[in-house]
């Protein structure tokens, strides 16, 4: 697909959840944990970065568009909530949802095998990369060298696993879920929130 078709198809699909979600119920939606509303825009917060949602548009904190990626999951995660969030929940590893299998090794190929290649043999490096981005380290006994903890998007929260590479094994990451997380997006856009977090680790 030729790049001005693809952008145009991009545009029209943000424009048709943003009319989705400028159909929703204010009150509502500013009852939800996280989210803030005025007279014309929701405010979103996406791994510590907040974002505006009017009825015309997406912008970050500094006024610009953000990707289509983190345009998608913002209005899936407004469009997509239905009814109460239990709390707490299982962890889950992204293949072991049900409906992950179309997503599950890509999901492995690009976010969680460039996170552990990017950090083997550099623990020190992944700790300050989380510690800026707002990670918590995790004081659970998970039986890796490094457990953090990341807000992803308000009521959903990323556990990331990392096993240093040794004498006989490499570097492995896994990414944890917990099981409520489906109840807040969809599958293909859980995948999309992980890949943010690669990102935001490897910037």
């Amino acid at each position: 697909m030729p790049k001005a078709s693809k952008n145009s198809v991009f545009a029209q699909t943000i424009t048709a959840y943003l009319a989705a979600i400028n159909a929703l119920d204010r009150d509502v939606l500013g009852r939800r944990p996280g989210l803030s509303c005025d007279g014309e825009a929701v405010t979103v917060p996406l791994l510590g970065d907040l974002h505006r949602v009017t009825a015309n548009a997406i912008t970050d904190r500094r006024g610009r568009q953000p990707s289509h990626a983190v345009s998608v999951v913002i209005c899936r995660y407004l469009l997509h909530r239905s009814g109460p969030v239990v709390e707490g929940g299982e962890l889950l590893s992204y293949k072991d949802f049900q409906g992950s299998a179309p997503y599950a090794s890509a999901f492995t190929a690009t976010v969680e095998e460039p996170l552990a290649a990017a950090f083997a043999g550099r623990l020190p490096r992944l700790r300050r990369a989380a510690g800026d981005m707002g990670g918590c380290e995790v004081t659970v006994d998970f039986g890796c060298d490094y457990a953090g903890w990341f807000q992803a998007l308000p009521e959903l929260f990323l556990t990331l696993l990392f096993y240093d590479q040794d004498e006989e094994f490499p570097a492995r990451c896994t990414l944890l879920f917990q099981r409520r997380a489906v109840a807040l997006l969809d599958m293909e856009s859980l995948a999309l929130v992980g890949d943010q977090l690669r990102r935001r680790l490897l910037d």
